[in-house]
């Protein structure tokens, strides 16, 4: 987390409730030692963050749902082996989802989204995803969601088995689609690029700046998938940002 996280503000407790709020606060004092007040910065379905002030800075507490309760031990598993482009973790309570996380300094969108920065930090962030290929096993048996190319094509037989909010027409297009889909997936599978875990949201609020490092913080949108899918976001991003074109020839 960084120093002014999204959704900053006081909120009231959802995720971590009114009963919850002693244990965390001890549990947190059990690692730092708090220098004023620990207040909610956001508070949303899928996470609860506060702000726990310490002396010369701050540090942030993090409470995942269930449905990003991978994301403290594979958090606590990249800033093991890559401690100078992940969020720092102070502590992790896997059992209740539960993150201390040092500060990682000031997010890029701050700052407007620099390319530059983008230049230093993606080389950084594919020998990150490289190294993770000799655990991408591990983290799917550790919750980590399965989204390699294998398991694309299933992945898109349930998704059309729910009911989309779409007219009925676009409905029978991707059906149609769903064999070309399969060959497409296979195809991308065949070029040989190893699947490893990937952010899939890796844009300017999830990069910060700190004394020249660059980390990236929020791991709970992370699957294990083909490594390229993380750039599609990112480059979105620095398209309506940093007004860089997304394919070739298509500036001015």
């Amino acid at each position: 987390m960084g120093s002014n996280p999204a959704g900053a503000g006081r909120r009231p407790v959802t995720m971590v409730s009114v009963l919850d709020v002693i244990a965390v606060e001890k549990w947190i004092r059990q690692h730092v030692e708090p220098a004023g007040v620990i207040e909610t910065t956001h508070d949303r379905p899928w996470a609860t963050v506060m702000r726990v002030p310490v002396a010369g800075g701050v540090t942030w507490f993090k409470a995942c749902a269930q449905v990003q309760a991978f994301e403290p031990r594979l958090t606590a598993e990249l800033y093991a082996r890559w401690p100078d482009r992940v969020t720092e973790v102070l502590a992790v309570n896997e059992a209740r989802r539960w993150l201390l996380l040092g500060d990682a300094g000031i997010a890029v969108g701050e700052r407007g989204n620099p390319p530059e920065a983008w230049l230093k930090a993606l080389p950084l962030y594919a020998e990150l995803q490289k190294g993770e290929t000799l655990y991408a096993l591990d983290h799917i048996g550790h919750g980590v969601p399965d989204l390699r190319m294998a398991a694309l094509p299933k992945g898109y037989e349930r998704l059309l088995a729910t009911e989309l909010p779409l007219a009925r027409d676009d409905i029978i297009r991707l059906r149609g689609y769903a064999p070309r889909f399969t060959e497409l997936c296979a195809a991308l599978g065949e070029q040989g690029i190893q699947e490893s875990v990937q952010h899939d949201d890796l844009h300017m609020a999830n990069l910060y700046s700190d004394g020249g490092k660059l980390r990236v913080v929020d791991w709970g949108d992370s699957s294990i998938a083909h490594p390229f899918i993380s750039l599609v976001v990112t480059f979105r991003f620095l398209e309506e940002t940093a007004s860089l074109p997304m394919t070739p020839g298509s500036a001015g």
